[in-house]
C-alpha cells in the first residue's frame, strides 16, 4: 500500500471533493440552474398528464396509458436522433431551442383543452423539446468539467435534477389542494379558464421560461474544460457560423450528424454498452410507474387530494439531494459495477413494500409517528395507514437510487469518446425506447384490471407485477457479469467505449 503525503490526503479529503467545482466555468452553473427549472417543469407536467387525460379529456385508463406510453416513446425516439444534432450544433444553441419549444408547447397544452388539438399541437412537438434537453445537459456536465471535477460534477447534476423534482412535488400538491377537484383558474387579462391540471401545465411553462433566460443571456458558445488544469478553452469550430444559406447549413448539420452516428455504430464496445443499459431497464421502469401509475392509484385508494406529490415527489428527491453527494464522495473508489448491483437490488426489493395490504402499517397511526408524517404531508385530518407504506417505500427506494443511478448517469457520458457525449447519451436511451412501448399501456391496463375508478380493487397485484420486473435487473446484471464486465485486471470495472481517453477509468 502506497503512503500518501499530507497534501495527497488533503486532495482526497471530503472538503476538497465538495469544493472542486469552484473553478468550473459559469456555463456549468447555468446548466445546473436550467436542470432545476426544466426538471420542475417536466415533473409538474408528468404528474398531471395521466389525470388530465382521464379527467379533462375523458380518456379511459387504457387509452390514457397507451397515449402516455406513445408520448414517452416519442421522447426516446427524438432523443435517439438529437444527441448527435447537439454534438453538431453546440450546447448553447441546443438548449435555447429546446427550452423555447418546451415553453411554447406546454403553454399551448394548458390553453387548448381539446382532445385532438392539445396532443397534436402541444404534446407531440413538446416531446422533441424534452428530448433535446436530456442528452445535452449530460454532455455539458462532461464538457464543462475536467477529469478531477467530473465525478462530483455528475453527482451535482443529479442533485439539481432532484431539486427540481422536489419543487414540483410540493407545488403540485399545493395547487391541487388550493384549487380543489372542480376548481378553475382564469388567466388575468386573457379570460381563458383553466382546470386544475391545465393550471399546473401553465406553471410548468413558466418554469421553462425562467430556465431559458440565463442560457440566452449568459452562456458562451464553444466553452470547454481541458482534461487537466482549470483554464477554460474555446472550441472555435463551435463558434464559427456555417457557410451558405439556411438550406446548405441544414445539410451540413445533417451530414455531420450522420457521420457521427455511423462512427459510433462501428464501435464494438458500444453494443456491450447497450446490453448493460438494456438489463437495467426493469428497475428504471419503476420511475415511469411513479409518474403515470402512482397518481391515479393514489387518488383512487386515498381520494382526490392525496399527497402523493409530497410522499413520493418530495421525499425521494430530498433524500437524493442529501445522499448523492455524500455517496459520491465516500464511495468514489468503489467500482460502478458493484455500486449498480447493490443499488438496483435495494430499489427492486423496496417495490415489494407496495404489495403489502394497505392497512399493514395501521399500528403506526395512533403512535407519535403520525405527527411528523401529517406535518410533512400537510394533512389536518385523519391519516391513512397507506401513507406510511408509501413513505417507507420512497425512503428505501431513494437509498438504492442514490447508490446506482448517478453511476449509470456518469458511466453513460464517461465511456463516450470526446465530442460524442450527447450522441452516446441519446443512444443510451435506446433500450428504454422499446421498453416504453410496454410501460405506458401496461400502466393503463394494470390500473384498469387492479385499481379501477369504480368497483373492487386488488392494488397489491398491480405493484407485484412492477416489483417482479424490477427484480429482473440486478439478477440479470449478476448472471451476465462476464458479458458486461471489462476484460481487465479489475473485473468489476465496466468496459470503456472504444476511443475513450486511454488511461481514464470508467469508474471514478
Amino acid at each position: 500500500m502506497a503512503h500518501g503525503t499530507a497534501t495527497d490526503l488533503s486532495d482526497d479529503g471530503l472538503i476538497q471533493k465538495f469544493t472542486v467545482l469552484l473553478s468550473a466555468p459559469r456555463e456549468l452553473w447555468i446548466v445546473y440552474f436550467g436542470k432545476v427549472m426544466e426538471t420542475a417543469a417536466y415533473a409538474l407536467f408528468n404528474a398531471g398528464l395521466m389525470l388530465y387525460l382521464i379527467n379533462d379529456l375523458r380518456f379511459s385508463d387504457e387509452g390514457a396509458g397507451f397515449f402516455v406510453g406513445l408520448w414517452a416513446v416519442m421522447i426516446s425516439f427524438f432523443t435517439f436522433l438529437v444527441g448527435s444534432l447537439s454534438d453538431a450544433i453546440g450546447i448553447r444553441k441546443t438548449l435555447i431551442f429546446s427550452f423555447t419549444l418546451c415553453a411554447i408547447t406546454r403553454g399551448l397544452t394548458a390553453v387548448l383543452g381539446d382532445p385532438i388539438l392539445a396532443p397534436v399541437l402541444g404534446l407531440v412537438p413538446m416531446s422533441l423539446g424534452v428530448a433535446m434537453t436530456i442528452p445535452v445537459m449530460v454532455a455539458a456536465a462532461r464538457r464543462f468539467t475536467n477529469k478531477r471535477q467530473r465525478s462530483m460534477g455528475f453527482a451535482l447534476l443529479y442533485v439539481m435534477m432532484n431539486v427540481g423534482f422536489a419543487i414540483a412535488g410540493k407545488l403540485y400538491d399545493k395547487v391541487r389542494n388550493w384549487m380543489g377537484e372542480e376548481g378553475t383558474f382564469v388567466i388575468p387579462g386573457v379570460g381563458i379558464e383553466l382546470s386544475v391540471y391545465e393550471t399546473i401545465f401553465l406553471i410548468a411553462a413558466a418554469f421553462t421560461v425562467v430556465g431559458l433566460v440565463p442560457c440566452m443571456a449568459f452562456m458562451r458558445e464553444g466553452v470547454e474544460m481541458p482534461e487537466e488544469g482549470d483554464e477554460v478553452t474555446f472550441d472555435t469550430s463551435a463558434q464559427a457560423p456555417a457557410e451558405g444559406g439556411p438550406i446548405r447549413q441544414a445539410g451540413q448539420i445533417l451530414k455531420k450528424t450522420g457521420a457521427i452516428l455511423a462512427e459510433v455504430f462501428r464501435e464494438k464496445a458500444f453494443y456491450r454498452f447497450l446490453l448493460f443499459l438494456t438489463i437495467v431497464v426493469g428497475v428504471r421502469m419503476v420511475f415511469y410507474h411513479m409518474h403515470y401509475t402512482l397518481p391515479p392509484w393514489a387518488d383512487r385508494e386515498l381520494g382526490y387530494g392525496s399527497r402523493f406529490g409530497t410522499a413520493w415527489g418530495v421525499l425521494n428527491p430530498v433524500m437524493i439531494i442529501g445522499l448523492t453527494p455524500l455517496v459520491g464522495a465516500l464511495f468514489s473508489r468503489v467500482s460502478s459495477y458493484r455500486m449498480i448491483i447493490v443499488g438496483t437490488s435495494v430499489c427492486a426489493l423496496s417495490c415489494f413494500l407496495l404489495v403489502l395490504p394497505i392497512d399493514t402499517f395501521a399500528f403506526l397511526v395512533p403512535t407519535g409517528a403520525s405527527g411528523p408524517v401529517k406535518w410533512f404531508l400537510d394533512i389536518d385530518g385523519d391519516l391513512a395507514p397507506l401513507y406510511f407504506t408509501l413513505l417507507i417505500f420512497a425512503a428505501a427506494f431513494s437509498v438504492g437510487e442514490a447508490l446506482w443511478s448517478p453511476r449509470l448517469y456518469q458511466y453513460t457520458a464517461s465511456v463516450a469518446p470526446k465530442g460524442r457525449e450527447a450522441t452516446y447519451m441519446g443512444l443510451s436511451l435506446l433500450p428504454m425506447f422499446f421498453a416504453k412501448f410496454i410501460v405506458g399501456p401496461m400502466s393503463g391496463v394494470l390500473l384498469g384490471l387492479y385499481c379501477p375508478a369504480e368497483g373492487a380493487r386488488q392494488s397489491s397485484n398491480l405493484w407485484l407485477v412492477v416489483a417482479v420486473m424490477a427484480v429482473a435487473s440486478p439478477v440479470l446484471i449478476m448472471a451476465l457479469r462476464k458479458f458486461i464486465a471489462a476484460d481487465s485486471d479489475e473485473e468489476e470495472d465496466l468496459v470503456p467505449a472504444s476511443g475513450a481517453d486511454g488511461d481514464e477509468e470508467v469508474t471514478p
